[in-house]
């Protein structure tokens, strides 16, 4: 394996908080982006891994997010993944995103989400990871929308936030009496662009490294299909 169970989160948090504060320190913070936080991550997994059994891909096509009949179109592909050299198997994938950017919103962030539900519903055994960084201000303000914002009568929204050492269910497709929090546009856009929708997603939030967060806040969350 590439990793021990639990040990890549927690670089994760702890590598990107710390790159940013030192590339804050540096006078660099005017470059903070989503390719500067793709950079660290890179940085962090391809300098932990074992290079002799594993290999780390960007930009991998996963086929399991593919729909038939798409045509010659660009393939759908995940920010990150480990893939072992002998079996070609998927150990770990991650998504990430730059709270700040005009590319994270909530309607993105459910994106990735559902994304990375489909590919825990398809390959059980891999990890899939989400990471949000920013400053603090930022991150916060996503969650004060929907679907990340906790609805009235929902403990939380699709991401379990702030941590509290628990995990949270968040339904994506109606079945029966199993409502959803979601628009039916949400739904609808989600159910067109995935070759399927797993019933429900859960996400789990690894504790930060840092309590005490002056300028950023990096969060690293476990998907999986339910």
């Amino acid at each position: 394996m590439a990793y021990k169970a639990g040990t890549l989160p927690r670089k994760l948090c702890a590598g990107c908080y710390g790159g940013l504060e030192l590339g804050f320190a540096c006078g660099r913070g005017h470059s903070f982006d989503e390719a500067w936080l793709h950079g660290l991550i890179a940085e962090i997994v391809g300098s932990n891994r074992d290079t002799r059994t594993t290999d780390l891909r960007k930009g991998f096509a996963v086929d399991a997010l593919q729909k038939l009949g798409r045509g010659k179109g660009r393939k759908r592909e995940v920010d990150f993944a480990l893939i072992e050299s002998a079996t070609g198997a998927m150990t770990h994938c991650i998504e990430a995103k730059w709270a700040g950017s005009g590319h994270c919103t909530p309607k993105t962030i459910l994106r990735d989400i559902a994304r990375l539900a489909v590919i825990s519903a398809a390959h059980p055994a891999s990890l899939c990871l989400f990471v949000l960084a920013g400053g603090k201000s930022a991150v916060g303000d996503l969650f004060q929308k929907a679907p990340l914002a906790s609805p009235a009568n929902r403990k939380h929204g699709l991401l379990h936030y702030p941590y509290d050492g628990g995990r949270s269910m968040f339904p994506l497709r109606v079945d029966g009496n199993n409502g959803s929090s979601l628009t039916m546009a949400q739904r609808k856009e989600l159910v067109e662009y995935l070759p399927t929708l797993p019933r429900a997603v859960q996400t789990t939030l690894y504790a930060p490294s840092h309590v005490s967060t002056p300028n950023w806040q990096v969060h690293v969350w476990r998907v999986a299909a339910l």
